[in-house]
């Protein structure tokens, strides 16, 4: 789990074409910003109450 960008990252230059590579991509890609989005979230909602 913790090499996940790494591999993405690597495995992006070789696989541009490949349309099940690019949306496996997007959801990975997704996955990040929904949990980073949730963690600021809950750190600023930590900080303000």
């Amino acid at each position: 789990m913790t090499t996940r960008t790494g591999a993405r990252a690597q495995r992006s230059s070789d696989a541009l074409g490949d349309p099940q590579f690019l949306a496996d991509d997007l959801s990975g890609i997704l996955d990040d910003i929904a949990s980073m989005v949730v963690r600021n979230v809950m750190k600023f909602n930590y900080t303000c109450s």
